[in-house]
């Protein structure tokens, strides 16, 4: 597994929260990363963004979905998709829902 975190300040990013996850994943991380819990409660196919119909694509706006999955990122998911779980892009992130009462 590998994971990338870049830290950005606040003047280098616009507001934005997005997933790319095969849906298995989708599922699991929309409930446990409250950033997607509170700000994308629907997942849309991958098909819809030219994406392999294992994926699902959460987007706090579709706009913004369409915008990063433009025909360069698309065709590098595409090549890779057997290689990718999920991509997580966010400005709200907070980590894991606390799970405990």
């Amino acid at each position: 597994m590998l994971r990338v975190s870049v830290e950005m300040g606040k003047e280098d990013m616009d507001s934005l929260v997005l997933a790319v996850a095969s849906r298995k994943t989708a599922a699991k991380i929309t409930k446990e990363y409250n950033d997607l819990a509170n700000y994308c409660p629907d997942k849309k196919p991958g098909e819809k963004f030219g994406l392999p119909t294992v994926f699902s694509v959460m987007a706090e706006m579709t706009e913004v979905a369409s915008a990063f999955l433009d025909s360069r990122t698309v065709a590098v998911i595409n090549k890779y998709a057997h290689l990718i779980d999920y991509i997580h892009i966010t400005d709200q992130f907070t980590g894991l829902k606390n799970t405990e009462p």
